[in-house]
């Protein structure tokens, strides 16, 4: 996973975390005699449960709208982290880069790192 697609990840879930969080609240309105209508009324916590006093008998989370929001994020951060993703050639350069292979594929000799010689330091400068 690409550091992108970790970015659009992390933006995604925020954000479905909020759709979870602070929802739509729908009521039931008694108009007439067994008529009944339903309407949208507000955004809040969902921790905060709306009754009304009217003729409301009382608030419930739109549960449908809350599932449309979150396909609808789905939807909309998919592309993204799939365009973000790394194509088989960009997979394949970054191994073949990573190998020790020269040129024309065969494997290089390691090269044997000469021992330095260490420097004195300043007080074994001075005493000698």
């Amino acid at each position: 996973m690409t550091k992108t697609q970790k970015v659009f990840l992390v933006i995604y879930l925020v954000l479905v975390a909020f759709a979870c969080i602070y929802v739509p609240w729908k009521v039931n309105t008694a108009v007439a005699q067994g008529t009944i209508v339903t309407d949208s009324i507000m955004y809040s916590p969902i921790w905060a449960m709306h009754t009304f006093t009217d003729t409301y008998a009382g608030a419930y989370v739109d549960l449908s709208r809350v599932l449309l929001e979150i396909v609808a994020l789905t939807a909309v951060f998919a592309i993204p982290f799939v365009l973000a993703a790394k194509t088989p050639e960009d997979l394949l350069d970054e191994i073949l880069s990573d190998s020790d292979l020269d040129e024309e594929g065969s494997e290089e000799e390691p090269k044997e790192e000469e021992p330095k010689e260490e420097e004195p330091t300043d007080e074994e400068a001075k005493a000698s």
